[in-house]
């Protein structure tokens, strides 16, 4: 496989290059069962695949051209506070 071969590989490669441990998800969109995108590609493990390691990403991004791509926070090192807000009140978007 070359280095350009598709956009998201190359993209999951740069976040590699940070030390971002990424992995392949499903797409989501009108042509995807997938509504919140977070669910792995079929024949992967997930965040327990992910990986900074670029054969690795080859690998595990082979035929994953339309994937959305995931991060592994605990093998990244990073910590993500997610808050969730009630968009339908403007109070809870304060």
């Amino acid at each position: 496989m070359q280095r350009d071969t598709f956009p998201v590989l190359e993209t999951a490669r740069q976040y590699a290059d940070r030390g971002w441990a990424v992995f392949p998800l499903m797409p989501v969109g009108a042509d995807s069962e997938v509504e919140n995108g977070k669910k792995p590609y079929p024949a992967t493990r997930g965040h327990l695949d992910a990986t900074t390691n670029a054969d690795e990403l080859e690998t595990l991004f082979e035929g994953c051209t339309d994937a959305n791509i995931g991060l592994s926070c605990a093998a990244s090192g990073l910590v993500v506070v997610d808050i969730d807000l009630d968009l339908d009140t403007e109070d809870g978007a304060a």
